[in-house]
């Protein structure tokens, strides 16, 4: 059982890339702006060319990290105001599990 009203997984992105072409082969800078409902999830997903930093605006949320090369896996719990980086090549995932929306910043950088 959630212990949020709402018993869906939602997450809102909106992203752009900076950089010279939008393929991201060349050097840049691809910046998404996520916004997880409550008890939302962004399911477990990889960058296969990239390490992504993900900056908490507000609320509080859980990631989980296992690197490519098999390592052991990493669970966090970020407040507001913090940070967190994904390795290249990492499955890693963001849940809010409490009942209010948070909203983060994510920057890769191939």
């Amino acid at each position: 059982q959630l212990p949020c009203p709402r018993q869906q997984w939602w997450v809102y992105m909106f992203g752009t890339w900076l950089g010279v072409r939008p393929d991201h082969s060349s050097k840049g800078l691809a910046m998404t702006l996520g916004f997880l409902e409550p008890c939302g999830m962004n399911t477990p997903h990889t960058h296969p060319r990239a390490t992504e930093m993900l900056y908490l605006v507000n609320g509080t949320i859980t990631t989980g990290m296992i690197a490519e090369n098999g390592a052991r896996f990493v669970f966090n719990t970020l407040d507001a105001g913090s940070a967190q980086v994904f390795l290249q090549g990492s499955i890693h995932y963001q849940q809010n599990e409490l009942c209010d929306p948070v909203m983060f910043v994510g920057a890769s950088y191939p």
